[in-house]
């Protein structure tokens, strides 16, 4: 599993704008996330940013009280040269769907197109791009919302709902408030894989009710069989619980956990890659 956090987005653009052109006269994002990256590179460029329907519609986005250069353009009939950009290609259609929107359009001016992840396919159709990457691969910015985590396990609290407080965490009326009741954190907008879990079996009823009631849906909820919080916190087993869980998943390449200590000893055990929602960091 090829994995890319936003740390190593802003990296790729960061090492790669020495390969944009200097009479770049606008950046234009393809919504959404290539507007992501547009805006990026608008700001580290210090150049007026817009999505590519706006753009085509003649319209151009404020730009605040940022400092301009001098060769700022004020509207679209001035740009003599725009930047179009694309956070990823995998099939290549939204690309080439883009450059005929151009090519169709009222804009006669020359384009460059920017595309930071391609594959060996696509990296034919952009003129520039920072990384060629290969399925099966998934990205930080929209990984809620892809096919493959139909084949990801998750941790429960931190990862889908906000962790418990300490007082919350008593094993008792104040925690089943909390487990009926937790923030949600974010929601898939597809089925899950596997929801491994250090909450107890005993409130299974509890979590599968508020799981059903975020429309989180899943494959398997597996929840640790201590009669106790005492006795779970004295097993001290939790990250071991996790990796034993999701070594044994055979079609599961990556898990999704809330602690940093416990998503180290996860990868260790599992020999597979673990994604760490507080720190934004990958354990393989």
């Amino acid at each position: 599993m090829n994995f890319r956090t936003y740390y190593d987005l802003n990296h790729l653009i960061s090492y790669g704008l020495y390969k944009i052109p200097k009479d770049i006269d606008l950046i234009v994002g393809i919504p959404r996330s290539g507007l992501m990256v547009a805006s990026i590179i608008s700001l580290y460029l210090n150049l007026p940013l817009v999505d590519l329907d706006s753009f085509l519609e003649g319209r151009m986005f404020s730009c605040g009280n940022t400092k301009k250069r001098n060769d700022w353009v004020a509207n679209v009939n001035e740009v003599h040269k725009i930047l179009l950009v694309d956070d990823t290609s995998f099939s290549g259609k939204a690309a080439l769907d883009a450059i005929e929107k151009i090519k169709a359009s009222n804009y006669k001016e020359e384009f460059v197109f920017l595309i930071c992840y391609v594959t060996e396919q696509t990296k034919n159709i952009p003129n520039i791009y920072l990384e060629v990457l290969d399925s099966p691969r998934m990205f930080e910015w929209n990984y809620f919302h892809q096919k493959n985590i139909g084949y990801a396990c998750f941790d429960l609290d931190g990862v889908l709902c906000l962790n418990p407080t300490k007082e919350q965490d008593d094993d008792g009326e104040k925690y089943l408030d909390f487990i009926q009741n937790a923030n949600l954190r974010v929601a898939p907008s597809r089925e899950i894989g596997h929801i491994i879990t250090c909450r107890l079996e005993k409130y299974r009823e509890q979590t599968e009710n508020w799981l059903k009631k975020n429309g989180i849906k899943y494959k398997e909820l597996i929840m640790m069989q201590y009669d106790s919080y005492e006795e779970r916190k004295n097993a001290n087993s939790n990250g071991k619980f996790k990796g034993e869980i999701y070594k044994n998943i055979s079609d599961s390449f990556i898990f999704f956990e809330s602690s940093p200590n416990q998503a180290e000893e996860i990868a260790k055990i599992s020999g597979k890659l673990v994604f760490c929602t507080s720190n934004h960091k990958v354990y393989s």
